[in-house]
Formats: C-alpha cells, structure tokens, sequence
C-alpha cells in the first residue's frame, strides 16, 4: 500500500468518525489492507467517506482504490469474531494516535493475534506483530491480565511465548496439536477453534467437489 496515501485516508476516517472507527491490527500501512472494526452502525458513513476518497467496494467486501494503492477491510460489530476480545472492551481500552483512528491496545491485539494463530493464520503474518509487541515490557502482563477476564487467557500465554509459537508450526501454521491443546482451555480459544475446524471442512468440501466435477467430466 502507499503509505502517504494511508495516512491521508486515515486522518480522513479519524475526523469524520471519530471513535466509531477501530484500527484493530494496528495503524501501521505494512499489511495488505487496513482492518476496521465499524462500531455503533456507522457503516453507513464509513462507506460513503471511502466512496468520497476514491475507494470502489470489491465483491469480498474489501474498500480498494482503483490501483490498489489502499485497501480497507471493514468488519461490523455484529459480526466481529468470538474469538477476540469484545468489541465494546476493545473500544474501551483504544488507544488515541494523531490523524489515525483509535487502535485496539496492544493487549487487545496479542489476544487476538494468538486467537488467529489457533484458527491457523500464517505465522509469518503474525510472529513479527507479536514481537514487535512485546518491546513494550508491560504488554505480557497487560495481556495476560486482559485473558483472564475475557475468558482467553490461554490464548494470552500463546501469545507471550512467540518462539514456542514458531517451534510448533507445520507448513506456515501453528500446529492442530497445539492448537487443540491451546484452544480447550479458554472460551475465546475454543471459539478459535471451531473457526479452524470449520476452515478445513470447507476447503475437503471444495476439493471433493472438484473431484466429483473432474470424474464427471
């Protein structure tokens, strides 16, 4: 993405909607897109300022300008995953940038960064977020904190331990021992889970289906 081009959608987004608007994964332009959680109903108005910068909706949901050069994945509140950390307690703990929406705590974003890692994110997505995280000393206790009352503190131990977290990929991603064994023992972690197992049934389904269609042909 061109990071100027970010940073003026961002201080865009941040007058016009104030706190309705959470950079969830961070204000940093690195990603393939910008994450937003849309709270309050405000979709309405954050489709309308994105039309007004330029942006197109795609047919995956994602906002885009026509070369690509910013991307935004927008998620309402009422479909914000389980597995993460509640959206009203996400907006709570928000922290305040100049010219940028509220970004979810860094407490917030370990959680939910180990929640993706169960659901079988690519780790090398995720490993260089969770250290960069931790350079704050206090962010381990933040989240282990923040686990135990959301009902995801295994999920905050994943996530305090990135190289075990690396040691135990297979192909990319965190494997579905460790995945099983993080995610049973927490609310938010067996809701990580689920996630997970339904990805795999999903694609065995697409891939039987091809082969249905390649037998039939």
């Amino acid at each position: 993405m061109d990071e100027a081009r970010v940073r003026q959608l961002l201080a865009a987004l941040a007058a016009e909607l104030g706190e309705r608007t959470i950079l969830w994964r961070g204000a940093e332009p690195t990603g393939s897109d910008i994450d937003v959680l849309v709270l309050n109903g405000a979709r309405g108005e954050l489709e309308g300022r994105l039309a007004h910068e330029g942006l197109e909706r795609r047919d995956d949901g994602h906002w885009a300008a026509p070369e690509g050069e910013v991307v935004v994945d927008p998620v309402d509140e009422a479909d914000w995953p389980p597995a993460y950390p509640a959206a009203a307690g996400i907006a709570e703990r928000a922290e305040y940038l100049a010219g940028s929406p509220p970004v979810a705590s860094a407490a917030d974003r370990m959680l939910i960064f180990a929640a993706e890692a169960v659901a079988g994110r690519p780790l090398a997505k995720l490993l260089p977020k969770l250290r960069a995280l931790m350079e704050r000393p206090e962010v381990v206790d933040d989240a282990l904190a923040l686990g135990a009352s959301e009902g995801a503190l295994s999920l905050a131990r994943l996530a305090a331990e990135p190289d075990r977290l690396e040691r135990a990929q297979v192909r990319g991603v965190l494997s579905y021992r460790m995945a099983l064994a993080t995610g049973i023992r927490s609310r938010r972690g067996r809701a990580a889970v689920r996630t997970r197992l339904a990805a795999t049934a999903e694609r065995r389904l697409r891939g039987r289906g091809r082969r249905a269609r390649r037998q039939g042909a």
